[in-house]
């Protein structure tokens, strides 16, 4: 599969692509979990840089975020409890492994999640927006996240930009947290809830979890 950048973009993405190329991830558990990472270059006719190719997953696979709610994942796609806990389980797997290259998600999400309704493998995609460091030189550079959902971004976090977290690797482990919460409790988020009181910013799900109110503590 190939990704194409618009012009505008190219510039921002070069330097990073190369960095994860030399990352060299070689799917040894795509049993398990997947990754859309770059495999190679592409170029243009005078050798510029345009985007990259990845892996093909082939067919069968559908977004997270579509069984997520239980009710629906069981009547469509005929997923139950066992299925969603290996889902779970090749999810966390998936993302240790990412750290343990260095890399980190920063917008870990059910969309950016795919599953296979066969085996429950999973393929976690939209890798060039994710935090990655050049592993080829000593204290190499660190290409940062791009985007964020507010949703799944960790209190400690809150209103700071992508490039300024505090913990990587920490904001990851509660957004995967927040997902598997979700993917076990029949589609509740972890924050989701009717307040009997009101605190000014903490209408939303991401407002309650700046305020730390977690109802289940």
């Amino acid at each position: 599969v190939a990704k194409i950048y618009y012009a505008k973009k190219r510039p921002d993405y070069e330097a990073k692509i190369h960095a994860m190329l030399k990352v060299k991830y070689k799917r040894p558990n795509k049993n398990q979990y997947d990754f859309a990472w770059p495999e190679k270059l592409i170029l243009n006719s005078k050798k510029a840089f345009v985007g990259f190719t990845m892996p093909s997953f082939g067919e069968g696979w559908i977004d997270l975020e579509d069984i997520m709610q239980a009710a629906e994942a069981e009547s469509e796609f005929k997923i139950g409890e066992k299925d969603r806990l290996i889902i779970a389980e090749n999810l966390a797997r998936g993302v240790n492994k990412l750290h343990s290259l260095h890399v980190h998600c920063i917008d870990l999400k059910p969309q950016n999640v795919r599953v296979n309704l066969k085996k429950n493998t999973l393929a976690i995609i939209d890798c060039d927006g994710m935090s990655v460091v050049d592993l080829s030189v000593k204290k190499g550079k660190r290409y940062h996240g791009l985007d964020s959902t507010p949703e799944y971004w960790a209190p400690e976090n809150a209103n700071r930009k992508p490039s300024n977290l505090v913990d990587e690797e920490a904001h990851d482990r509660f957004a995967l947290a927040v997902i598997i919460f979700t993917l076990l409790n029949r589609g509740i988020h972890p924050y989701m809830g009717s307040m009997s009181f009101e605190i000014e910013g903490a209408e939303t799900i991401s407002g309650k979890i700046r305020n730390g109110l977690y109802p289940y503590a």
